[in-house]
């Protein structure tokens, strides 16, 4: 079986974590293969700012969470959680009356509203969400 994870020294004095393409074995791949599918050695990784979870208000309600300003407006990620279970960004809704309309089932609808500055992030629940994880990327928005 190949071995396709490595975990701790990867030879040459690095250290980290290393994966590769499948069909390919990480302990003879060398640093800079193109079957390699993560280096945590690779100088543009993305770096993690700052991660949480919050009590997100319903609807019209955003608090900021702060963060130090890097001059550029980061890219935020965030899900809506209950419990142990962290739910993908858009929910399924069944059959919705709007008005004069019926939503067939298959009609979907972001849980949460993001809103980005330089120096914070509002996360907002479009319906009642409860709670949400975050996360702040060191990585500029293009």
């Amino acid at each position: 079986m190949t071995a396709r994870v490595a975990i701790g020294n990867l030879g040459g004095g690095k250290f980290g974590l290393r994966s590769t393409m499948p069909g390919y074995d990480v302990l003879t791949e060398p640093a800079n293969s193109a079957n390699l599918s993560f280096d945590s050695n690779w100088p543009n990784t993305v770096s993690v700012r700052q991660t949480g979870a919050v009590s997100i208000p319903w609807r019209d309600q955003a608090w900021p969470i702060y963060f130090a300003n890097s001059g550029y407006f980061p890219i935020v990620e965030a899900r809506p959680y209950s419990g142990n279970v962290v739910y993908d960004d858009y929910v399924r809704f069944g059959n919705r009356n709007l008005g004069t309309t019926q939503q067939p089932s298959n009609y979907y609808q972001t849980s949460l509203d993001i809103h980005v500055a330089m120096d914070n992030v509002q996360i907002q629940g479009v319906f009642d969400v409860g709670q949400a994880i975050y996360v702040v990327y060191n990585w500029p928005v293009a």
